[in-house]
């Protein structure tokens, strides 16, 4: 009501009385993320405790009071509006201001994403979002509300390795150098709104290079099926071998085998040749005549007899050692005059 009655005034108030006020200057909106800020400056000569009035389009009859040159804005996005200022001051106003136009949807700047980096072998894992949206826009997530994208610039060193286009908020720079430092920067990219800002440079290192496990890997693993596999088999021999999963079947008594048998093996004997040497026949004929001397006749006689006794005794060795020789045990002894 009040700002009714201040301009009905001011339209009763004559065109010198208005020009005595300066009219604000620089109007201008600052919008970050749909956070709209409308500032502007006082015009030259504008006395202190001026009172300004901000209308949001050219027809527009509710104006907006401020006693400051900033005023923030609740806008809707896919609005055009046609902003201007107009001072007032001891009942004075000043010419309104050039106007400024703007709509929220294509002029609103978006921030820089959010980026963060993590080195994964010979790669980099990179993950992207952008800022929230004020409040007061309604709007949840920037990135969907435009379809927007990402456009990644990477480079080592001075030297630029490529760049990379996604929507997604995670993206992974593939078959790089191990233990190397790799740079990335992020756009956004919106069809609608080109006042997008880029991310900061961010570094990182890939990781370096690790041993292989793959033979430790497969060692483990093999030494565990050769347990899991060997345990069970194992329990399962057992048991067959004691009969407890498998009773064994009984032979029948005609193919037990009741007491050993045994094998005849002739035994190798070395045979010793026997003789009878000349003094022992002697002594026998010597004793013999000492006993009988009268019997001159026979001498003759028991000399042919002990000839013949050491024949056969020669011939018996012979024949002992022919025996022995074809494998046949033969009982040694002393013979006996």
């Amino acid at each position: 009501m009040h700002c009714l009655v201040l301009a009905l005034f001011s339209m009763l108030l004559p065109d010198s009385v208005l020009a005595s006020l300066p009219a604000p200057v620089n109007v201008s909106v600052i919008s970050v993320n749909f956070h709209h800020v409308l500032r502007w400056d006082p015009g030259p000569g504008t006395p202190p405790g001026t009172q300004y009035m901000i209308s949001k389009r050219l027809d527009d009859k509710r104006r907006l009071n401020s006693t400051t040159t900033s005023l923030k804005l609740k806008l809707k996005n896919y609005y055009k509006y046609h902003l201007n200022v107009q001072a007032y001051y001891n009942q004075t106003w000043s010419p309104v201001s050039n106007k400024y136009t703007f709509s929220p949807f294509k002029d609103t700047t978006i921030g820089p994403p959010k980026v963060s980096l993590a080195g994964c072998g010979n790669c980099i894992q990179i993950n992207m979002s952008l800022p929230e949206a004020d409040r007061s826009s309604g709007i949840n997530d920037i990135q969907k509300f435009f379809t927007a994208y990402f456009r990644i610039f990477c480079r080592r060193g001075k030297e630029a390795v490529g760049s990379y286009k996604t929507q997604n908020k995670s993206f992974t720079l593939d078959n790089l150098n191990r233990g190397t430092e790799y740079c990335v920067q992020v756009h956004t990219e919106i069809s609608q709104n080109k006042n997008t800002e880029p991310s900061y440079w961010k570094c990182t290192f890939t990781s370096i290079m690790e041993p292989r496990r793959d033979p430790l890997i497969l060692g483990a693993g093999a030494a565990l099926l050769i347990v899991v596999m060997g345990v069970p088999i194992t329990f399962v021999f057992c048991l067959y071998y004691t009969g407890f999963l498998c009773k064994l079947k009984a032979l029948p008594t005609t193919l037990t085998a009741l007491s050993q048998g045994y094998t005849l093996t002739p035994e190798g004997t070395i045979s010793d040749p026997v003789s009878i040497s000349p003094q022992i026949g002697k002594e026998r004929k010597h004793n013999k005549n000492t006993k009988s001397l009268p019997a001159t006749g026979n001498e003759e006689e028991e000399e042919e007899e002990d000839d013949e006794e050491e024949i056969n005794v020669y011939i018996a060795g012979v024949n002992m050692e022919s025996e022995g020789s074809s494998g046949v045990k033969v009982c040694r002894g002393v013979m006996k005059p």
